[in-house]
């Protein structure tokens, strides 16, 4: 399969909204090329960029989202191209965001290429994320994520992702059934399970996020607790869960949340997390609104994560 490589070259105060726009539109997920996170990866050898020089300070970022070549391909980029005009260009200027060539990429050197980078690194109290092409011999009381994210969103190393696995830690998932709505590589799902769930149910609406999450739950093997589907948000979640975990955008966030309360047991909690700084406020705005409250939050950078229950 050929995926198309829509890339945006932005200045610092326009990544986060070139991001959270890309990611709400390419279904094969984004890439953040930025020099100041290069460095912050390397130093903290979570990631081997040694060939590259060091970052100036005034370095371009480049925002790439990633596109299935298909009969809707035209569509979906006439669509891009009025989102970043009305709202990116019109507000940081065309000299701020510029959109660059298309590039076509074939699916097996994108999903491969990067795995040079990737090792084995901790999170919270003691889970270990480890790509599968990796040995690792864990210590005691640390349980293990075999995970190979190939084109889905979700290695464990974005700060959304790992306050979600923080928060799983803290909340106590033992003999609950969780959900995890747009799940992604499957990783918080896997997470979920090995922190105790007795069920989880995992969905997501992009076909190669469940294909994925699918193959890292067998690599897990977790078939009998994990259930991954192919579905739009919570349609399809009838039973109420314990702890539904929701690592997306605000956007969406803020479109779900009227129907949470409804797929909570009581006493149960929601987890969302994928939210900008910028855009806090109105998801704890939609919370409210939905009768809820928010009973923690946690920030690293500029995402934040907030958990709540129904009021």
């Amino acid at each position: 399969m050929k995926w198309l490589e829509y890339t945006l070259e932005v200045e610092d105060a326009a990544v986060e909204a070139a991001s959270e726009l890309l990611r709400s539109v390419c279904p094969g997920g984004i890439v953040i090329e930025d020099p100041k996170i290069v460095n912050r990866y390397r130093a903290a050898k979570l990631w081997d960029y040694s060939d590259l020089p060091d970052a100036l300070a005034d370095a371009k970022v480049f925002v790439k989202g990633y596109l299935p070549v298909d009969e809707r391909l035209e569509d979906i980029k006439l669509i891009l191209a009025e989102a970043v005009s009305t709202r990116l260009i019109s507000i940081f200027g065309a000299d701020t965001v510029k959109i660059l060539p298309f590039v076509e990429i074939d699916e097996l050197d994108w999903a491969t290429a990067w795995k040079q980078y990737f090792h084995v690194f901790k999170i919270g109290n003691g889970m270990v994320i480890k790509p599968t092409w990796e040995d690792y011999l864990p210590n005691p009381g640390e349980c293990v994520i075999d995970i190979d994210p190939g084109m889905a969103f979700g290695t464990g190393t974005h700060a959304t992702t790992k306050m979600c696995i923080e928060l799983l830690e803290q909340l106590d998932v033992k003999d609950k059934l969780v959900y995890d709505v747009g799940t992604g590589s499957g990783i918080l799902a896997i997470a979920g399970a090995l922190l105790g769930a007795k069920r989880v149910r995992a969905v997501d609406n992009d076909r190669v996020a469940v294909r994925t999450a699918t193959e890292n739950v067998r690599h897990n093997q977790l078939q009998q607790i994990i259930e991954v589907a192919e579905g739009d948000l919570l349609n399809g979640l009838d039973v109420a869960c314990d702890v539904l975990v929701a690592n997306i955008i605000a956007d969406v966030i803020i479109a779900m949340l009227p129907d949470v309360p409804g797929r909570l047991k009581p006493g149960g909690v929601a987890i969302f997390s994928g939210i900008i700084a910028d855009r806090e406020q109105d998801v704890q705005n939609a919370i409210t609104a939905a009768k809820m409250q928010c009973i923690e939050r946690r920030s690293e950078n500029i995402w934040r994560a907030l958990v709540a229950k129904a009021i």
